[in-house]
């Protein structure tokens, strides 16, 4: 940690009480990082608050021992109760990946923050180079500090919307909500939200569970999957039956002659469904001269899935 008598001499020779004796004291430091935020969630940055602080050890003058280093830039003099304004450079990494670098205020403190740390575990390390603040100031050690991280994957919830339709409709374009995308790190476009169901158009009245999800394009790397906890929640596709409309076609016949064989339409049958129309009327050969009804009906394997109105 100590610099040599010609580093020290490069910075001035004031005597001052040093364990140099006749020159600039040479003070070791270090660095002191407040505590993280208890708990941290992806998105929410990894901020640090960090000091310098000269330590308390018999090495260092006393004048200096356990005291904030923020220099008063006349005296020279460190005194957490008088701070100057000579600003100290840190260094800070998070994951041994360099970062940036953070000057000391007036107070002698620093703040620092990494947005968009993914979640796990991280190790921030907190440098001072070492400095020869001034001519008649100490020469300051280098110093670190190491503190751990924890971020937490970030909640992120997809939630369908309930949805209905006919038999033998296409399916409407279903929507929902996705809430908890951190768009400070991550493009919106990069996370979204995909809303799916089994039912067909073909398939029979009834319910249908709409799923919900999120898709995460990771192709560039910019977005991850495991920074969010999601939670889905699906909603409802209710297919209810279709209009059908049948009918009887008029017919007449003398008395005394057997009923013509009746005929009609059938509109709005869906997906080929075979659908057989059927008639009843009261009249007989031997009814009297007069006006029947002739009133239709409808069968197939599929008739639950319709309404069936008749058209005079």
């Amino acid at each position: 940690h100590y610099y040599t008598d010609g580093m020290a001499r490069l910075h001035g020779t004031t005597s001052v009480e040093g364990p140099f004796g006749g020159i600039d004291p040479y003070v070791e430091t270090e660095v002191v990082v407040e505590p993280l935020s208890s708990f941290l969630m992806y998105g929410d940055g990894v901020g640090i608050t960090a000091r310098l602080r000269a330590k308390d050890t018999p090495a260092n003058p006393s004048s200096y021992r356990g005291q904030w280093l923020s220099p008063d830039p006349v005296t020279g003099v460190a005194n957490k109760s008088a701070p100057g304004n000579v600003n100290l450079s840190l260094d800070a990494n998070l994951d041994a990946a360099a970062s940036g670098s953070f000057v000391t205020n007036d107070a002698g403190s620093a703040s620092w923050t990494y947005s968009c740390a993914d979640a796990g575990q991280h190790v921030v390390t907190v440098k001072f180079a070492g400095a020869a603040v001034m001519v008649n100031a100490p020469l300051y050690s280098a110093s670190e500090a190491v503190v751990a991280a924890s971020i937490a994957q970030r909640d992120l919830s997809v939630t369908a919307t309930d949805a209905s339709r006919l038999y033998g409709d296409p399916n409407p374009v279903f929507g929902g909500a996705l809430t908890g995308v951190q768009t400070q790190c991550d493009a919106a476009a990069l996370v979204a939200s995909r809303y799916t169901t089994t039912a067909q158009p073909t398939s029979d009245v009834g319910a249908y569970e709409i799923s919900a999800d999120v898709a995460f394009d990771e192709s560039t790397g910019d977005v991850r999957s495991d920074n969010y906890l999601v939670s889905r929640h699906a909603a409802t596709l209710t297919v209810t039956p279709a209009p059908l409309d049948i009918s009887a076609a008029d017919v007449s016949r003398a008395y005394g002659d057997a009923n013509p064989v009746f005929v009609g339409t059938v509109v709005g049958g869906r997906n080929s469904d075979v659908l057989t129309l059927g008639f009843e009327t009261l009249a007989v050969p031997l009814s009297p001269v007069g006006t029947y009804a002739i009133t239709p009906s409808v069968t197939g394997a599929r008739i639950g899935n319709y309404t069936v109105r008749l058209v005079d």
